[in-house]
């Protein structure tokens, strides 16, 4: 009975997000000196964790500090440069959004938001931890059966990252269609 409860109550949950985060492909850098990689512009997202100490870019001109235990959201479009410092090593992933509706998110974050605001908490850093060696593995297979493997992954990642991001903060289509399909889930699983 309880089981059956669970998974009810899970109904209301179910697809929850319109809009899913998709991975493209992962790296892992560690800066053997101080340098800076060239500005450029990313055409979809980009989440970066520091492993140890910190990381340090410059994010539309504006420098932007990443300590452990938080992460980065780059979006498409931002003028991005990496600042290398020497041991200071970092996880990278990019992704884009995909939804049912073929329609893209193009931005995760609210139009008012400066890059300093980009940086989010991550509550449950152990967990980030394993998902990120788990990921790290499988991206060094390199194979197409496991790119399922390794988007779950990453998707755990993600949302585990967003978590502590005030509601606010995020772009308001983001969850426009979200809320449309709780209140769906709710009444399904009432009946």
């Amino acid at each position: 009975f309880a089981w059956e409860d669970a998974s009810i109550e899970y109904l209301a949950f179910a697809n929850l997000m319109d809009y899913q985060p998709c991975y493209l492909f992962y790296r892992y850098t560690h800066p053997q000196i101080n340098c800076s990689y060239p500005p450029h512009i990313h055409p979809n997202f980009e989440l970066i964790i520091p492993t140890d100490c910190c990381y340090r870019c410059m994010i539309n001109s504006r420098l932007v500090t990443v300590r452990k235990k938080e992460a980065l959201i780059i979006q498409p479009g931002q003028l991005h440069e990496d600042i290398y410092q020497k041991g200071e090593a970092f996880h990278c992933v990019r992704f884009e959004f995909n939804s049912a509706r073929k329609q893209s998110l193009s931005r995760l974050f609210a139009q008012h938001i400066i890059p300093e605001q980009q940086v989010l908490n991550i509550q449950n850093f152990r967990s980030a931890i394993v998902l990120l060696r788990l990921l790290r593995q499988e991206a060094m297979c390199d194979m197409r059966s496991n790119y399922d493997i390794q988007n779950s992954l990453f998707q755990a990642l993600f949302f585990l990252s967003l978590t502590s991001c005030p509601e606010h903060f995020l772009n308001p289509e983001y969850f426009r269609h979200s809320r449309d399909n709780y209140r769906q889930g709710t009444i399904l699983a009432a009946f």
